[in-house]
């Protein structure tokens, strides 16, 4: 017994003094705080009213309205689900750096916001294997309370959840290729039509009022197709910064595992400041 105290005394002093592990903590506290999926998600459930005033059924429109409307309702239902796919990382992340950033610490409230299961929405990049991943990540999630020394309870969820984060990420890489084309779509319809009227105008001025709105329009669809780019970025940088992690998690106490990490870590956080100054 006193031997089994002393083991863990050791572990305890060792790690509080651990560069290593503040590069853990610091890893997934920026991932945890990574906004540009939740942000994007909000603004494809508001395409709808962007679009309206541009809708028609006529053959003179580009876009329908009745077609618009359908998709619409498709996009409400889907909605709670891809925020609560965002919501799983971010509980994932958050109970990493509690792990990696205490020598004890309480996870009974890591997934008090998330629901214990979602459903899949295929024609947004949500699939029968990310609604698999999230179930048992959020098992794994509600069972972390039970684990023990940070450094064993570190490589014990990161080994655990990696292929389920993998999934999930890779899950949150199609959604955003969704909002890619949905983005297009939605410029087609409301730049595309700005532009037909302003040829079909017979008044100069109304003609050439119309073009500079489409002109203003399109600059905002870039700038929401770069978001949408530097997102994904973020995403791919979460998603192989914890493979690293994964495949080091046994040589925690390696410099090189910290300076690696922290690169990750870095390029996270430059990829949210990034998005805040696209807003």
């Amino acid at each position: 017994m006193f031997a089994r105290i002393l083991a863990s005394t050791f572990i305890l002093v060792a790690l509080s003094g651990c560069a290593n592990l503040q590069a853990v903590r610091d890893y997934a506290t920026e991932s945890a705080r990574f906004t540009g999926f939740k942000t994007l998600t909000d603004h494809f459930l508001h395409r709808y009213e962007r679009e309206q005033p541009f809708l028609s059924d006529d053959s003179i429109r580009l876009c329908s309205a009745t077609k618009a409307r359908a998709l619409h309702e498709r996009r409400q239902a889907a909605y709670p689900d891809l925020i609560q796919l965002n919501g799983s990382i971010t509980a994932y992340m958050m109970t990493l750096a509690e792990l990696a950033g205490a020598e004890s610490f309480d996870l009974s409230q890591s997934v008090g916001g998330l629901g214990s299961e979602i459903r899949q929405h295929p024609e947004f990049g949500l699939h029968a294997e990310q609604v698999d991943a999230y179930t048992k990540l959020f098992q794994l999630l509600a069972n972390a309370v039970t684990y023990g020394l940070q450094q064993r309870a570190i490589a014990k969820m990161v080994e655990s959840a990696d292929p389920l984060i993998q999934q999930l990420l890779g899950g949150m890489e199609n959604i955003l290729d969704a909002y890619a084309i949905s983005a297009r779509n939605e410029r087609d319809c409301v730049a595309g039509n700005l532009e037909i009227e302003a040829i079909r105008s017979k008044s100069v001025l109304s003609s050439m009022l119309g073009k500079h709105l489409a002109a203003e329009k399109q600059v905002e669809y870039d700038r929401l197709d770069e978001q949408i780019r530097t997102a994904q970025a973020g995403v791919a940088g979460i998603k192989q910064g914890h493979a690293m992690l994964k495949e080091n998690v046994s040589t925690l106490t390696f410099s090189e595992l910290a300076d690696e990490l922290k690169g990750f870590t870095r390029a996270v956080k430059e990829t949210g400041k990034a998005l805040s100054e696209l807003r």
